[in-house]
């Protein structure tokens, strides 16, 4: 299958996966990398990389690495964000959780 197609149908997994999230009631930031996440999967078995797309890079080249990169980054800034709120507390036991 070309690219083409593929990111075409990466973009209806992504939004279909979007409001399948919303509708089980996830926070838009959580539903929207659940969406990205998912789709991502769908987009490395359908059209893995190889060494033949990186020798020949065009637009849609470019796009594909762009998507992996970007989840990536937004999979990092979610485990960020919810690591940040996560501190021991100071008690007489200090390794036991809230």
């Amino acid at each position: 299958m070309d690219l083409g197609p593929v990111l075409i149908i990466y973009l209806g997994v992504l939004l279909f996966t979007f409001f399948v999230f919303m509708y089980f009631e996830y926070t838009v930031f959580a539903a929207t990398l659940l969406a990205f996440v998912t789709s991502l999967v769908y987009l490395n078995i359908a059209y893995p990389v190889t060494k033949k797309e990186l020798d020949d890079i065009n637009s849609l080249t470019v796009l594909y690495i762009f998507i992996q990169m970007f989840t990536l980054a937004l999979v990092f800034i979610y485990t960020i964000s919810a690591a940040i709120g996560k501190k021991r507390n100071k008690t007489k036991f200090p390794l036991t959780l809230k």
